[in-house]
């Protein structure tokens, strides 16, 4: 995958998150911080993003919640795409 835009990156995380039975979800729904998803399904769904996405999500200040709802990912992926 390469073009990186609001649209393609919503349909691949939601594509993402039906792999753990999160069908419908809100654009602010809390992911992590609710208990709907763990740690161990944040590395997989941010190493799956990294592969995708062909770009480098380590950050030693990184915070879970950058990646807690489907809109704080957008945005952490459009301001790491570069």
């Amino acid at each position: 995958m390469s073009a990186l835009d609001i649209q393609n990156i919503k349909e691949h995380i939601t594509g993402i998150l039906s792999g753990y039975n999160i069908h419908q979800i809100a654009e602010d729904q809390p992911l992590f911080s609710s208990g709907l998803l763990d740690s161990l399904a944040a590395v997989q769904i941010l190493t799956q993003l990294e592969t995708d996405f062909d770009i480098d999500l380590a950050d030693e200040d990184f915070d879970i919640n950058h990646i807690d709802s489907l809109q704080s990912l957008e945005s952490y992926l459009m301001t790491r795409k570069s």
